[in-house]
Order: structure tokens, then C-alpha cells, then sequence
């Protein structure tokens, strides 16, 4: 797909064989757009981390987590058992709670007391009001006896 901006342009060559299209750009004085005038730069993106502790059966799990970017920040999460067949491999989910920044997510003593054994993943899915963008991020978190 090809956009094109900042005015009306004129197709001077077009080679289909060699995949090749030439334009020039039509610049009448009062066109009111210059290059450059839409060119915003890299737009801000969120930064998660979190070091998960290995968890134990039958206790609840509290992974701390650190969500870094500009305005209301929300956390979702997804804990994930990738030995498990495809209809039971989602363990919990949920909101994590906090703001500011500063978000922990609780898996509660019985979800952790029917599990096996292992390693599991922790998809963290953060986002702003502010920005279109999402951050998602896998962390692998031991559950062991």
C-alpha cells in the first residue's frame, strides 16, 4: 500500500515489469501544507517490568509490576499453562490493581492449589488513555511445591 501526502502529485514514469513509479509533487503557492508539517516523531510507548518470584502450590502468588509511560495507566494480565490443551491453557486473568504506576497482580490460593507443578506464563497487557498503543510483555513465572 502506497499513502502519499502533502499535496497533489503528477505520475510521470511507471515501469509495472520493474515495479517502478516516479511522481513529482505540484507545489502551487497557496497550498497550505509543507513536508514535514504532519511528521509528529516517535510516538511515546510504555514500559513494563517485573521480576515474577517463583510461587508455591496452594499459596497466593503477588507479582509486583512497574508500568512506565504518560497518562491513566491500567494493567490486564493473563496467566497462561502452555503444556495444557488449547481449551484449558488460560489459568486466570483479570484487572490488575494499582495506579500510578505501581500494579500488582494476585492469583489467589486456590487457582495456584490446582495447578501443576511448573513453568507458566504471565502475559502483561498495559495501556493509556493517552496513547493509541498498547504494551504487552511474557513473563515466565515457577510454580513449584
Amino acid at each position: 500500500m502506497l499513502v502519499v501526502s502533502n499535496g497533489p502529485f503528477v505520475l510521470t514514469r511507471y515501469d509495472p515489469p520493474a515495479q517502478f513509479a516516479e511522481l513529482q509533487a505540484f507545489r502551487a503557492e497557496g497550498y497550505p501544507f509543507k513536508p514535514g508539517d504532519w511528521s509528529f516523531g516517535v510516538p511515546p510507548t510504555l514500559t513494563v517490568r517485573t521480576e515474577p518470584q517463583p510461587g508455591l502450590l496452594g499459596e497466593p502468588l503477588s507479582v509486583p509490576v512497574t508500568v512506565e509511560g504518560p497518562g491513566t495507566l491500567s494493567l490486564r494480565y493473563a496467566l497462561v499453562d502452555p503444556a495444557a490443551a488449547a481449551e484449558g491453557r488460560l489459568v486466570a486473568s483479570g484487572e490488575a490493581a494499582g495506579d500510578a504506576g505501581a500494579f500488582t497482580v494476585e492469583i489467589g490460593p486456590d487457582i495456584t492449589a490446582v495447578l501443576f507443578p511448573g513453568i507458566y506464563h504471565l502475559y502483561l497487557l498495559a495501556s493509556s488513555d493517552e496513547l493509541a498503543r498498547v504494551t504487552e510483555r511474557r513473563f515466565d513465572v515457577e510454580i513449584g511445591v
